[in-house]
This record gives C-alpha cells, sequence and structure tokens, in this order.
C-alpha cells in the first residue's frame, strides 16, 4: 500500500516541532511495510528533502521570501494578522494541486491522506478525481473552526468533505465540529504526542526557593498568554513565581511590551528552538504547568493540545482554562485545576492554591500521569488507521 500525507506543516529539518505526533504516525505506518510520503507547502524556498527517514515532497506557491504562509505561527493566524497575505492563497491552491497531480500521476498511489482539510481537501479531491485514489481526511480542529466563521467556506468545505471516502477526527471535540460542518460522523482516532514524549517515570521536583510556571505553545492570540502574564504581578511575593515561556510567533513584541509594562519582565524567560532534551527537562523541573487558551476573535480556540499531554506525561499539575477541548482531558479537581478564560485573576488564585499545597500538586500530577498512559495507545491508533485506509468500518 501506498499513502501520499498532504499538510499544511511538516518539520523542515530534525528538531522542528511541528507536528511530531504525525512524524511518528508516517514511521508506524511505514514499519507495518505501508509507503509514506509527505506533500507540504515550501517555507522560504525549501524544496524536497528527507527527514527522519521519511520522504517529504515540498510544492513553491512564491518567491522564497514571501513563502511564510505556513509554519512557525501558521496560516489561521498569519492571515489574522495580516489580511495582505490573502494574496497568496490562489498561488498556494494551484501550486498544491499540481503538485499533487504529478506526484499521483507519477507514483501510484493508493491512499491520499489529507491534514487539515481546509484547504487541502481540495488537493486530494484532486488527486481522487485522476487516479480514484482512496481519499481519508483528518481534522485536528482549527479548520472546523475557520469554516463555521466563514458561512461560503463552510459550504464549500462540507461540499468537498462529503465527497472523501473516511473522515477522521484526533479529539472528541473535533469529531463534534466534524459533524456540525459536514453532517457527516467520523471516526475519532486519538493520537497526540510520540511516545518518545512520555517519560519512563516522572515525579514533581520540590519548589526550593523559587515556584518555577511553564507554559509551551505558538505565541498567538489563542494561547491566552496575555492573561498569564496579566496572572503574574496578581502571585505573593512570597512565592517567588518565575514563568518560562515556550515558544516563537507574532504575538511575542507584544507579550514581552506588557511584561515590562507590568514590571514583571525579569520574572519571564522567553525560549524557542530548544532540543526535546531540554524541553523535556522543563517539563520536569516545573512546579506547575499553565495552559491558558482562550476563545480568540474569530472563534478559534484550544482542541485539545499537544503540549498538555506532554505536561501530563511529566506528572505535573495543571491549571488550565475551561475551553475548547481541554475539558475532554482535564477534570476539574482531579487531573488538574480549571479556570475561566481571560481571567488573570482566577489563573493567579489556581497556581496559588497549587502551590501552597504540595499534597494536591502530588495527587493532580500522578493522575494527570495516569491518564495519559491509559489513554495513549499508538498501536491501537495505528490499527485503527489501516483499518480506515482498508476500507473497514469508516463513517
Amino acid at each position: 500500500m501506498r499513502v501520499l500525507h498532504i499538510s499544511s506543516n511538516f518539520p523542515r529539518a530534525e528538531g522542528d516541532p511541528h507536528s511530531p505526533w504525525l512524524v511518528e504516525l508516517m514511521q508506524r505506518l511505514q514499519a507495518r511495510g505501508i509507503e509514506n510520503a509527505m506533500l507540504a507547502p515550501s517555507f522560504r524556498g525549501l524544496t524536497d528533502h528527507q527527514v527522519y527517514g521519511l520522504q517529504v515532497y515540498r510544492f513553491r506557491y512564491a518567491p522564497a521570501r514571501f513563502e511564510a504562509l505556513t509554519h512557525e505561527s501558521g496560516a489561521p493566524n498569519r492571515l489574522q494578522k495580516n489580511p495582505f497575505l490573502y494574496v497568496l492563497v490562489p498561488s498556494y491552491l494551484l501550486c498544491g494541486v499540481v503538485r499533487t497531480l504529478a506526484l499521483v500521476r507519477q507514483k501510484n498511489y493508493d491512499i491520499v491522506h489529507v491534514h487539515w482539510p481546509l484547504p487541502q481537501i481540495v488537493f486530494g479531491l484532486a488527486a481522487k478525481w485522476l487516479t480514484g485514489a482512496r481519499l481519508v481526511a483528518t481534522s485536528y480542529g482549527v479548520d472546523m473552526r475557520m469554516a463555521k466563521h466563514i458561512p461560503p467556506a463552510r459550504w464549500v468545505l462540507r461540499w468537498m468533505m462529503r465527497r472523501a471516502d473516511a473522515l477522521v477526527a484526533q479529539s472528541p471535540i473535533t469529531a463534534r465540529e466534524v459533524a456540525e460542518v459536514t453532517g457527516r460522523t467520523p471516526r475519532i482516532v486519538e493520537y497526540w504526542i510520540t511516545s518518545a514524549q512520555v517519560p519512563a517515570s516522572a515525579t514533581l521536583p520540590p519548589r526550593g526557593t523559587a515556584s518555577q510556571l511553564l507554559a509551551v505553545g505558538r505565541l498567538i492570540e489563542r494561547k491566552g498568554y496575555e492573561y498569564l502574564i496579566r496572572a503574574l504581578p496578581l502571585l505573593s511575593p512570597d512565592l517567588n513565581a518565575h514563568l518560562t515561556l515556550v515558544g516563537e510567533g507574532q504575538e511575542r513584541p507584544r507579550l514581552e511590551a506588557l511584561c515590562r509594562e507590568l514590571d514583571v519582565a525579569e520574572r519571564v524567560t522567553w525560549l524557542s528552538g530548544i532540543p526535546d532534551a531540554e524541553l523535556a527537562r522543563l517539563y520536569g523541573a516545573c512546579n506547575v504547568f499553565v495552559h491558558p487558551s482562550i476563545v480568540d476573535r474569530t472563534g478559534d480556540t484550544e482542541s485539545v493540545g499537544t503540549v498538555l499531554m506532554e505536561a501530563m506525561s511529566h506528572a505535573r499539575p495543571i491549571v488550565a482554562t475551561n475551553v475548547g477541548g481541554i475539558p475532554d482531558v482535564i477534570h476539574d479537581g482531579e487531573t488538574g485545576v480549571l479556570v475561566p478564560e481571560k481571567n488573570p485573576q482566577a489563573l493567579a488564585d489556581a497556581i496559588t492554591r497549587v502551590l501552597c499545597d504540595d499534597a494536591l500538586a502530588r495527587r493532580l500530577g500522578a493522575a494527570a500521569r495516569a491518564s495519559i498512559q491509559a489513554r495513549v495507545d499508538w498501536d491501537k491508533s495505528v490499527d485503527d488507521i489501516v483499518r480506515i485506509y482498508a476500507g473497514e468500518d469508516t463513517p
């Protein structure tokens, strides 16, 4: 069986943090004897290459200096920040379709697996029309939420996705969103974090002289970091809380200015592009992992949050907001503490509660890790995908 995956992003080199779970899915399919390749857009002139033992094809859609519509902050956030980038969309679609058709004609793929159907489903339908390849479309949430707020896009996406052979959703909330947009019930196949991201053991560190807070994710509006930064001056000085923010994105200048305005700049460390081993060390060293996601101005929010799963696997006590798919994973008072979105005082109160109650912190961390260990099952996930490829029990 030969499968062409199509995605809006994929690691540009080893160590690039984009979609590590998609890399593991392809590697595990390859270990089952399934031949995989990935088609993704170029980034600043990047051409075909191999990464993690996988063949990656890139389609060019603009001069190299302008090929930054995807990766890093992601296309939806870039378009929201700079509407002039919409001029790249027609070229993106046309060049993606042309490269897809060239590949399926040349390689004779049995399956075309589209990830993030908006807009990649266009490429998949073109391949299905040309070769009759089986079309599978997996949604991770953001594409469905975008479509819901743009009626023409919703109607077109509904029409196109109903012509796929199988629909897949990565989480329960995304499955609900896919059903709402398409009128079809997708198969839920959960794969959020890689096996390498689950440590063999994990314990909560002592607080020591400072309370270490950690947040990980792209610096974009829906991550809600503004409200976490606003919570810092509300914490008691006795806690000596220090926040490490790991990520890159278009919101960083604004967030750094907010830190200076609130006089907390010395209490925040900014990191990006760090190796996996260093990120694992940061998870293991933090006293509280904070995930302050919000519903942003476009209606986008967190589906589940891969970093949330990583923190749970490290047995961290978690303070998160009660939005999107987060409550599907974090049960308030059991595997973490949930607070209302956009509420710095609620964040500060919850962080203080966890930092001041060691027994609570250890109970939450242990329950979070046990929950992830029970939920992450790559063998089952790959079995489900293979059955979908074969046309068995698929919606």
